[in-house]
């Protein structure tokens, strides 16, 4: 995801703390997972998983293997904090504009567009159950 975050920084312009990649629940296919790059927290841009990962082929199959831990999280904290799995939404970024290790990436969870806590890579990539 650093690398995501620093492309596209570059790309637009901007500090890595400039850019965020948003992960949400499809409304329309609750196992389909939502891929966003936000741009200062305004700009809000769908964009493919391949897109993230800067490949047209995604042929070690990271997505497939994230997705159902992905999926997990965020139907276990809409429960947690009693929203529709849609309003859930984790957000990744960069603590400084130069980020350069992966300890600089932190995940927040948000419901609603309201920011809720911060979350640890650790309750994304549990179990996937």
């Amino acid at each position: 995801m650093l690398k995501a975050l620093k492309r596209w920084a570059k790309q637009n312009e901007k500090g890595t703390n400039d850019i965020q990649i948003g992960l949400s629940i499809n409304p329309d296919n609750p196992d389909d997972v939502l891929y966003t790059k936000i741009i200062k927290g305004l700009i809000n841009v769908k964009v493919t998983f391949k897109q993230v990962i800067d490949s047209e082929n995604d042929m070690l199959g990271k997505e497939e293997m994230a997705r159902p831990f992905i999926q997990s999280s965020i139907l276990k904290f809409a429960e947690e904090y009693n929203e529709k799995p849609e309003s859930i939404f984790v957000v990744i970024y960069c603590l400084n504009v130069n980020a350069t290790l992966k300890s600089d990436v932190r995940l927040h969870l948000y419901a609603k567009g309201s920011p809720i806590r911060p979350v640890l890579f650790e309750e994304i990539f549990q179990n996937g159950e």
